[in-house]
This record gives C-alpha cells, sequence and structure tokens, in this order.
C-alpha cells in the first residue's frame, strides 16, 4: 500500500532523460523556501540551485560545501584587512558568492536526505564568524582610513550582533 502524498509531494517518473530532468527541475523548485528575502530569491536562489544541480553526482558533502562557502568568506574577510578601503567592494563581492555558496549546502542536505545536528550548528556558527568578521573588517579599515564614527559603529554593532549570536546559541 502506499500512503497518499501530502500537497508538497509530488512522484515523477523518471524513466527518460527528459522526465529525469523534469524531476530535477521540481525537485530543485522545491527547495525555493517562502521565507527567502529579496536578494536571496532573486539572486542567490537562482545561482545556488545551478551550483547544486551540477554538484548533485559528486560525493561532496553539505558540510564540505559549508567549508568552501567559508573559505570565500575567510578570503572577503582577509582581503578588507590586508587592501584597506579600496578592497570594501571586491570583499563584497566574495562575501556575496559566500553567501550563494551557503545556500548549496543546505539544498544539498535536502536533496541528498544528509542531515545532522553537527552540518547545522558548524553552517550557523560559519555564517556568524564571517558576518561579524566582515562587518568588524569593514569597520576596522574604514576607521583606519579617518572615520570616527566607523571605530563606534563597529564597537556597539558589532557588539550588539555578538550578543544576539549567542543568545540565539
Amino acid at each position: 500500500r502506499q500512503a497518499p502524498l501530502t500537497p508538497e509531494e509530488f512522484v515523477i517518473p523518471a524513466d527518460t532523460p527528459r522526465c529525469r530532468r523534469e524531476a530535477e527541475d521540481r525537485l530543485l523548485q522545491s527547495l525555493i523556501k517562502p521565507t527567502d528575502g529579496v536578494i536571496s530569491r532573486g539572486i542567490n536562489r537562482k545561482i545556488s540551485l545551478r551550483v547544486t544541480r551540477a554538484l548533485l553526482d559528486t560525493s561532496l558533502t553539505p558540510n564540505q560545501m559549508t567549508w568552501i562557502a567559508a573559505v570565500f568568506g575567510a578570503l572577503a574577510i582577509g582581503i578588507v584587512l590586508w587592501g584597506g578601503t579600496a578592497m570594501l567592494i571586491p570583499g563584497a563581492l566574495l562575501l556575496q558568492v559566500q553567501s550563494i555558496l551557503d545556500g548549496c549546502d543546505g539544498e544539498i542536505s535536502r536533496l541528498k536526505y544528509i542531515r545532522s545536528r553537527l552540518g547545522e550548528w558548524l553552517d550557523q556558527v560559519g555564517d556568524d564568524v564571517v558576518n561579524v568578521g566582515y562587518f568588524a573588517a569593514a569597520g576596522w579599515v574604514t576607521w583606519q582610513a579617518g572615520s570616527a564614527l566607523a571605530f563606534w559603529l563597529t564597537v556597539v554593532g558589532g557588539t550588539l550582533h555578538v550578543v544576539y549570536q549567542l543568545s540565539l546559541y
């Protein structure tokens, strides 16, 4: 006996390449979250779904994808600290790449049915470290360039962000 499908579930026989592609398309579209923000829905998810599709037939795990995304975040922080205010835009672009790739770990997790509490924790902590790190790096180099306001905004904003994150943990 088969259990009835819920409204969000579907079955597509994948017995031809066309049907397989249709099934993959439907599965990938099911990953779009109603809570996705404007940037996530309009930019990030469109790119991350393509990356995820390309990675599905590999042995890459969600945790490995989390680390790959974190490397881009660390590079964003590093080039800002190394290059100063001239590197804020390239750093922001790397941070955007990190954000796009960060969506892939969850997509891979859901499509490959690989889920762990460690993976969820790693993803969350990695995101938080990258976000606070980039904010702090941008504030630091802006302060070093002569903005006294940047120092106080960085201290207050960074502190509030850390307090908020600690309260969530």
